[in-house]
């Protein structure tokens, strides 16, 4: 096992010597203190995630503020009070004390080749940072996703070299146990990250494991689990399980779930409350078992074996990708993507776009297996100024899309059939002319906004596969 040794960087911040008393800066200054930054980097410039210790430090709230502190905002500093152009530039830490010092550590990523101002309150500036401009590589947070609280276990990916060494979060010294993917999951530059105990208190992991800045967000407490929900399936390891036709859907009852399926070449992320596809491409009815192990952000790991009976084949319509804010003309060039997925041809007739303005009428159209369609009004006409629609994508004409046209601000949208709601599409506001708004994967929750985001690339894909811009 490689033993890794983070470098410090030691600077000395010389404090002023005040004469006599200060109205402006009550409290006295220290003649000397030295800051010592977690990793550090070649170019001496301060990485973009980092912990921090301050020897002697000053007895008040430590801040970390993006550019420099003007004269006027160190009075307000020192004097304990921030005005709000300041507090909009903070950057959140977690700082606890040890002694006369004062560790910190941000809760955030800092921006690249970008002054940053440590202060305290009742004290004022005592140091400006620089941090690099190089790009340095970046642990995935795979598990809780984006969003969610971590409390007991973290998976990292996309790690360069993996260090099974011992680490601990801080405040608190409580041991953070770094191991492989649990059953043997495939899962190459993955790290699990589990804590050793119940936490007390929030806390921060190491900001760098090996070659690679780790998250930033804090480790919580674990909180009260939610009252359990509905379940119309199967109850399984704080989930509900429900058996389709062609797959199998999970819904996390109580807390965030990480699925790893034996055989499967990736992991499902279940976030508490979404619904989720466990496996597609099964046998209608047919008996299935499925093994595995399931973790929960909590840090339990538990095996699973599941046998159940798929449901009689039906059709699976999606609405896929909405397109609210074209570059060109808007109620013309307006459109809403319509995904079968399914195996099964899927009618359309008797089925209505519904918005907050009623409900349009589908025509007499039948889509094929997996077929991708645009609902479009009378009258459209795409822009030359939009992304192009290839000339094999087939248009549905309705009579308007929505009953108004689709309001870029955003409106709910909702695919509805005689036996109720088949798919909906949240009410997100088109920010950009020429970006759609589309759902993640096929499989994604209605119920979820992290199921949708403005599409990256060109900025739309009528008749093919979303695609998005890679997270920060």
């Amino acid at each position: 096992m490689r033993q890794h040794h983070p470098r410090l960087v030691l600077i000395s911040v010389f404090g002023l010597a005040c004469s006599g008393p200060s109205l402006d800066l009550p409290g006295e200054r220290p003649s000397e203190s030295r800051l010592e930054l977690l990793p550090s980097a070649d170019s001496g410039a301060a990485p973009l995630l980092f912990r921090a210790r301050l020897a002697r430090a000053p007895l008040g709230e430590p801040w970390l503020i993006r550019g420099e502190v003007s004269d006027y905002y160190d009075r307000a500093i020192a004097r304990s009070e921030l005005p709000t152009a300041l507090r909009e530039r903070a950057v959140p830490l977690r700082f606890w004390r040890e002694g006369a010092d004062c560790w910190l550590q941000p809760l955030d990523w800092l921006l690249p080749d970008e002054s940053y101002t440590l202060a305290f309150t009742g004290f004022g500036a005592v140091e400006s940072l620089h941090t690099s401009s190089l790009a340095e590589p970046r642990a995935r947070r795979l598990f809780p996703p984006v969003g969610s609280a971590k409390h007991g276990a973290v998976v990292l990916c996309d790690m360069q070299t993996v260090e099974l060494a011992p680490l601990l979060l801080e405040p608190g010294a409580v041991p953070l146990v770094a191991s492989a993917m649990p059953g043997g999951t495939p899962m190459a530059g993955c790290l699990l990250l589990t804590a050793e105990r119940p936490l007390e208190r929030s806390a921060v992991s190491p900001p760098r494991i090996a070659d690679s800045l780790l998250d930033p967000a804090p480790w919580l407490p674990v909180t009260a689990p939610a009252p359990p929900a509905d379940c119309s399936g199967e109850r399984l390891n704080g989930a509900c399980v429900e058996a389709l036709d062609d797959r199998i859907q999970v819904t996390a009852l109580e807390q965030d779930l990480l699925w790893l399926l034996d055989g499967a070449a990736e992991p499902v992320v279940a976030p508490r409350g979404e619904r989720h596809v466990l496996m597609r491409g099964l046998s209608p009815e047919s008996e299935v078992t499925l093994t595995g192990s399931v973790l929960s952000s909590n840090g339990a790991i538990a095996p699973f074996v599941l046998t159940t009976h798929t449901a009689a084949p039906r059709p699976h319509l999606i609405l896929n990708e909405v397109l609210s804010n074209p570059v060109g003309p808007e109620m013309s060039g307006e459109w809403v993507e319509l995904l079968n997925d399914s195996s099964l041809p899927a009618a359309l007739r008797g089925l209505w776009l519904e918005d907050s303005g009623g409900q349009v009428a589908l025509p007499e159209v039948e889509l094929g297996p997996g077929e991708l369609a645009l609902l479009v009004g009378e009258g459209f006409s795409a822009s030359a100024a939009d992304v192009p629609i290839p000339p094999e994508v087939r248009l549905v004409p309705l009579p308007t899309v929505g009953v108004r046209g689709l309001s870029n601000s955003g409106e709910p949208l909702s695919l509805v059939g005689p036996e109720g709601v088949i798919s909906t599409f949240p009410a997100l506001a088109a920010q950009h002319a020429g970006r759609s708004l589309a759902r993640r994967a096929p499989g994604a929750a209605d119920s979820a906004a992290s199921s949708f985001a403005e599409h990256g690339g060109r900025g739309a894909s009528p008749g093919a596969p979303n695609t998005f811009e890679p997270p920060d």
